[in-house]
């Protein structure tokens, strides 16, 4: 049998719920300016605008905000990529 390639395979561990209910909270609730440092921290209670599980950890740069979600610049070897998440998924460095 072939296995799963999908997104979150080999993620049973990061995805665990290690947050409290009133940190959770909090986290959808903040908001960033431009320019300021965050490191990706996803929410797994929150499954929607999830990121792939490549960028978890991963320190960068706020840019813009579209509606609710925020535009990161992360830079992975030479190349610069920009990932949209929301706010729970995101705390402060």
């Amino acid at each position: 049998m072939v296995r799963s390639k999908g997104v979150h395979r080999r993620s049973r561990d990061r995805l665990l719920m290690k947050l409290t209910y009133p940190e959770a909270i909090r986290r959808s609730l903040q908001s960033f300016k431009t320019n300021d440092s965050v490191v990706i921290s996803p929410n797994p209670s929150i499954q929607k605008n999830i990121p792939h599980h490549r960028f978890f950890g991963v320190s960068g740069r706020v840019i813009g905000k579209k509606g609710r979600a925020y535009t990161v610049e992360i830079r992975q070897g030479s190349k610069l990529k920009y990932v949209d998440m929301l706010p729970e998924h995101l705390k402060r460095a």
